[in-house]
C-alpha cells in the first residue's frame, strides 16, 4: 500500500534512477519512474520537485503547477522548487501567483540569483518593465558572468525605450557568450530600430560565422535582407532557416509572403505537414497555417485558400480569446480620458513629426511610400520610441492639466530618440500601429506633430487582418471576421471623431482597393502636412514587393471567393451607418 513499510526506501531509489534517466534526457522515462514513486509515497517532495521541473522542461506549464505546489508545501524551504512553481505559473497565465511564487524563493534564499531573473519575466509579463529591468540588475549583481541575465536585462531595456542600454546590455551578453544567437538577434533589432541596418546586418554576418547552424539568425537575417529591399538574399536567408530548423513556421510565413506565385514545388507540402504537426510547437504551427493558406491563394486555389485561413484562425483564437465588449469599452474609456488633454488646435511650425495611424493592414506603410517621394519626407516605418515614451512617463488612468509635465516629457522622449533623422524644415513620418491608441497624447505632447488616420473598405480590410497573423499582443480580434468587422468600423467612427474635434491636426486618408490616391487627396494632404506641392507625390506604391507579383486578376478572384463565401461581410452594420457612410466617403 502506499506509505506502507519500505515504501520510502523504495521511492527513494525510484527517484534516483529517475534523476538518472532525466539528466540524460530521456524525460519521458524518468517521468514514469516519478509517477511511480509518488504511487508508493504521495508526499515525496523530492519525486514532485523533479517531476514539475521535468514538465516544466517539456513547456507543460498547467500540469507543472500542482506537482510543484505539493513539493512548495512538503519543502517550504526549497527556494528552487519555489522560482520554478513562479515560471510554471507565468506560464500558465498566472503572473500575479507566479509574482507571489518568486518573492518566496528569494525570501527563503535572498542571493539566489535566478529567482531574481525569473521574477524580472514574470514583471515584464505584467509590463512592468522599470521593476523587471531592477530585478534583471539584481541577478546581474549577483552573477555578473551570466550572459542570459544581460540578454533579458536587454530585452526589457527595449520595452522602457533605453535602446542605448539596451545595445550594451545585448553586447555585454555576446562579450560573455559570443555564439548567443538570441543576443545577436537582440542587438540586431535595437540597430535597425536606430537607423543603422547596414550595422545590424555586420552584426549578424559576425553571429553567423561563430553559429552557423543557428535557424534563428538565418532567419533574423533575411528579415533585416527583405527591408532593405535585398529579397533574392531573404528568400536564401529564410530557405537557410528551414533547412536548419523545418519547425520554424516564422521562416516558412515570411518566405511564403516574399516569394509571391513563385512557390516551388514542395513548399505547400511542407507547410501543411507542419500545420498539422500536433507536436510542434503552437506557434510554429500557426505561423505555417498562415503560409499554406497564403500559399493557396498565390496558386489560384482561393476556397482552399479561405478554408485554411478559417483553420488556422480557428486555432489561434483557441490559444487567444478575445472580448469584443471589453475591447470596444476601452476604447471609447481612452478618447475620453485622452480629449481632455491640453491640446492645441493648429500644429505649432510647418515641419513636425507626422504620424501615419490606422489599424494593421490600413495601408499605413503604402501612405509612407507615396509620401517618402517628397524631399521634404524622411520615413523612419515602425518607430517603437513613441510607445515607449508612455511606457516610461506613465501617466493616472485620468489625465489632466496638472499632468501636463509628464506629457510634455513623453514628447520630449520621442523626440531625442529619433533626433538626427531628418534635417531641419523636413518631417519625419513614423508608421507604428500602436500609435492608434496613443493619437492624443501624440497630439499633446507634440505641438508640431500631425496624424495621417489611414482608412480603406471596412469588409475589405476586416479580409486583410484576417489573412495576416499578427502575433503582437492586442491584436487578438483579428482571428474572428465578426470581431474584425467591428474593430474597423468602431476604429471608422473614433477616426472621424478625432478629425472632426482637431481638423488642422487629424487628416483621414481614404486608399483605394488598388491602393491609389487621387489628385486632389495627394493636394490635400501636401496642404495639411505644408509641403510645397503635391507633384512630387505618386498616385499608388507598393509597400511589401514580392520576388514574383501575382497580379491584381489573382487579389481580385481572392476577394470574390470572400464575397461569394462571405457575402454578410458587405451588408450595412453598426450602430451609425449613415456616419460610417460618411467616414469611408460613400
Amino acid at each position: 500500500m502506499p506509505g506502507g513499510a519500505g515504501a520510502g526506501a523504495d521511492a527513494d531509489r525510484l527517484v534516483a534512477e529517475g534523476l538518472g534517466l532525466h539528466q540524460a534526457g530521456r524525460l519521458p522515462d524518468a517521468a514514469t519512474l516519478y509517477i511511480q514513486a509518488l504511487e508508493r509515497m504521495p508526499r515525496h517532495a523530492r519525486a514532485s520537485q523533479l517531476l514539475g521541473t521535468l514538465l516544466l522542461q517539456q513547456g507543460r506549464h498547467a500540469d507543472a503547477v500542482p506537482r510543484l505546489e505539493a513539493a512548495a508545501e512538503l519543502d517550504p524551504r526549497n527556494a528552487n522548487t519555489w522560482s520554478n512553481l513562479g515560471v510554471a505559473l507565468n506560464g500558465a497565465g498566472r503572473p500575479e501567483a507566479a509574482l507571489a511564487a518568486l518573492d518566496r524563493a528569494i525570501r527563503v534564499e535572498p542571493r539566489f540569483e535566478q529567482a531574481h531573473s525569473n521574477r524580472g519575466m514574470v514583471l515584464k509579463a505584467l509590463r512592468r518593465f522599470d521593476a523587471a529591468a531592477e530585478s534583471y540588475r539584481r541577478a546581474i549583481a549577483l552573477k555578473p558572468a551570466e550572459p542570459g541575465f544581460h540578454h533579458n536585462l536587454g530585452n526589457v531595456l527595449v520595452e522602457t525605450g533605453d535602446l542605448a542600454a539596451a545595445e550594451a546590455a545585448y553586447r555585454e551578453a555576446l562579450r560573455l557568450r559570443p555564439a548567443y544567437p538570441a543576443a545577436a538577434q537582440g542587438l540586431a533589432r535595437v540597430l535597425v530600430d536606430t537607423g543603422r541596418a547596414d550595422r545590424a546586418l555586420a552584426e549578424l554576418d559576425i553571429a553567423l560565422q561563430r553559429t552557423p547552424s543557428s535557424a534563428v539568425l538565418h532567419h533574423e537575417h533575411g528579415r533585416v535582407l527583405q527591408a532593405e529591399g535585398r529579397l533574392l538574399e531573404a528568400a536564401a536567408a529564410y530557405r537557410r532557416a528551414i533547412a536548419l530548423d523545418p519547425r520554424h513556421g516564422e521562416a516558412r510565413f515570411h518566405l511564403a509572403h516574399l516569394l509571391g506565385s513563385g512557390h516551388p514545388e514542395g513548399e505547400l507540402r511542407d507547410a501543411t505537414s507542419l500545420f498539422h504537426d500536433e507536436v510542434a510547437p503552437v506557434e510554429a504551427r500557426i505561423y505555417s497555417g498562415f503560409a499554406v493558406a497564403r500559399i493557396l491563394a498565390d496558386l489560384g486555389r482561393h476556397d482552399a485558400s479561405i478554408g485554411a485561413y478559417d483553420a488556422v484562425n480557428a486555432m489561434l483564437r483557441a490559444v487567444r480569446p478575445f472580448e469584443i465588449a471589453a475591447y470596444l469599452a476601452e476604447c471609447d474609456a481612452r478618447y475620453a480620458r485622452h480629449a481632455q488633454l491640453h491640446i492645441a488646435a493648429a500644429p505649432a511650425g510647418p515641419a513636425g513629426p507626422v504620424f501615419v495611424v490606422g489599424l494593421p493592414r490600413a495601408g499605413k506603410t503604402t501612405l509612407e511610400v507615396i509620401l517618402a517621394a517628397h524631399p521634404d519626407i524622411v520615413p523612419l516605418g515602425e518607430q517603437a520610441a513613441f510607445p515607449q515614451a508612455v511606457a516610461r512617463h506613465a501617466l493616472p488612468p485620468a489625465p489632466s492639466a496638472a499632468d501636463q509635465e509628464s506629457v510634455a516629457a513623453i514628447g520630449a522622449r520621442y523626440l531625442s530618440a529619433i533626433a538626427g533623422r531628418a534635417r531641419p524644415g523636413q518631417s519625419t513620418i513614423d508608421t507604428m500601429p500602436a500609435n492608434i491608441a496613443n493619437v492624443g497624447l501624440i497630439l499633446a505632447s507634440l505641438p508640431g506633430a500631425r496624424v495621417l488616420w489611414c482608412l480603406r473598405d471596412p469588409a475589405e480590410h476586416a479580409i486583410a487582418l484576417y489573412e495576416k497573423y499578427l502575433p503582437q499582443q492586442g491584436y487578438d480580434f483579428a482571428s474572428d471576421l465578426d470581431d474584425a468587422l467591428r474593430v474597423v468600423e468602431a476604429s471608422a467612427l473614433l477616426a472621424a471623431r478625432w478629425a472632426a474635434a482637431w481638423p488642422r491636426r487629424v487628416h483621414l486618408v481614404r486608399l483605394s482597393p488598388t491602393a491609389a490616391l487621387g489628385a486632389m487627396d495627394r493636394e490635400a494632404i501636401c496642404r495639411f502636412l505644408g509641403l510645397d506641392s503635391a507633384g512630387h507625390l505618386p498616385d499608388s506604391a507598393r509597400s511589401e514587393p514580392v520576388l514574383h507579383d501575382a497580379g491584381t486578376a489573382t487579389l481580385s478572384a481572392q476577394m470574390a471567393a470572400w464575397r461569394r463565401l462571405h457575402p454578410e461581410l458587405w451588408r450595412v452594420r453598426g450602430g451609425n451607418p449613415q456616419a460610417l457612410t460618411g467616414v469611408y466617403g460613400g
